[in-house]
């Protein structure tokens, strides 16, 4: 029985370590920006929103970018089979990976609290029935409950 290879020989392992290690910030960037965008719709009307989640935002971008520039990790091949393997870690990588993870709890939390919001009217305290409308979107709109689901996949 022939079973499918788990790696690919990636071949000049310094540049593409070089590469992934630039490439996290980007992603991170982007992917929360998304996140970004979509609180800042949700939170229009809320003078302190936007500048917040900004500087939360730019926080979060930076602490990716710490990692790429403080990063001495040397990748090496393994054995010259064009294989990877990079030697140690940079002392920066759980901040790195940790800051966007909060983030977007923040924000997801955030989204889906104001979903809930919006069927409710101010005097409902956070019940049974508010918590059912902010985890499952019940009660919501189409559309509400379809940003809520989208929202719950992207952050899963």
């Amino acid at each position: 029985m022939v079973y499918p290879t788990l790696a690919t020989p990636v071949g000049n392992c310094a540049q593409n370590g070089a590469a992934v290690i630039w490439l996290w910030p980007v992603q991170a960037a982007f992917t929360s920006h998304l996140f970004y965008v979509r609180v800042q719709a949700m939170y229009r009307d809320k003078k302190w929103a936007r500048p917040f989640f900004f500087i939360t935002w730019l926080f979060g971008v930076a602490a990716c970018t710490s990692e790429a520039w403080s990063s001495t990790t040397e990748v090496k091949d393994l054995a010259m089979t064009g294989y990877c393997y990079s030697t140690e870690l940079s002392r920066y990588t759980i901040i790195a990976s940790a800051v966007p993870f909060v983030y977007e709890t923040v924000v997801f939390l955030a989204i889906s609290s104001r979903l809930a919001s919006v069927t409710y009217n101010e005097n409902t305290t956070i019940g049974k029935d508010w918590m059912k409308t902010a985890v499952f979107g019940n009660n919501l709109p189409a559309f509400s409950r379809g940003l809520l689901k989208d929202g719950q996949l992207y952050y899963l």
